[in-house]
Parts: C-alpha cells; sequence; structure tokens
C-alpha cells in the first residue's frame, strides 16, 4: 500500500496530533505514539502507523533545530 493509494487523510491533521502527543508524552517513543494513534485511521491502521512515525520524526528534528542555537549560546556563554 502506497500512502497516495490510501485517500483522505488529512495530514494536517496527522501532524497536529502528533505534535500534541509529543507535548503531552516527551519520552515517548515511536512505537508507543503510533499504536496509540493509529487507532483514529481504522481502514489503513498500518500504514498510517508509518506515516505517524515519519510525522514523529520530521517533528523531532524540527524540535532539536530550534534548540541547538541555545544550547550552544550556553554552552560558550554567548549572548543570545
Amino acid at each position: 500500500m502506497r500512502y497516495r493509494d490510501i485517500g483522505k487523510v488529512d495530514l494536517d491533521a496527522a501532524r497536529k496530533a502528533v505534535c500534541g502527543w509529543l507535548d503531552e508524552h516527551p519520552d515517548g517513543t515511536p512505537a508507543l505514539m503510533a499504536e496509540e494513534l493509529k487507532i483514529r485511521y481504522p481502514e489503513y491502521p498500518e500504514e498510517m502507523a508509518v506515516v505517524l512515525r515519519g510525522i514523529m520524526a520530521a517533528e523531532l528534528r524540527r524540535r532539536m533545530s530550534l534548540a541547538i542555537p541555545a544550547v550552544i549560546a550556553e554552552a560558550t556563554g554567548a549572548p543570545r
């Protein structure tokens, strides 16, 4: 199954669900997140679990890239 074959899946809503889940579970794992959120997609739960994990990876990368300058500034004593 390819994502484009799934049809009518709102990726913005999926991204918001993943972001909300990450905010509530900062130490959560991709497997746990996918298990909890894939039930929103009863027609394609396993396929959406893959999509949700991908969204989670992208969101974690985005969050880390925003935090890196602050970490460097703190480590070097540079003003922000």
